[in-house]
């Protein structure tokens, strides 16, 4: 049972980690593409 609990704490980590690395790579392409246009 322990194990089991271990398992899913690290799917938890695992997918918290995967979206903030998505939403590092779309703020980075989003900033690349539009070129932060200043007014």
């Amino acid at each position: 049972m322990r194990y089991h609990f271990y398992y899913i704490n690290v799917n938890l980590i695992a997918i918290h980690f995967s979206e903030k690395t998505l939403d590092l790579i779309f703020v980075d392409r989003f900033l690349k593409c539009g070129n932060y246009r200043k007014p």
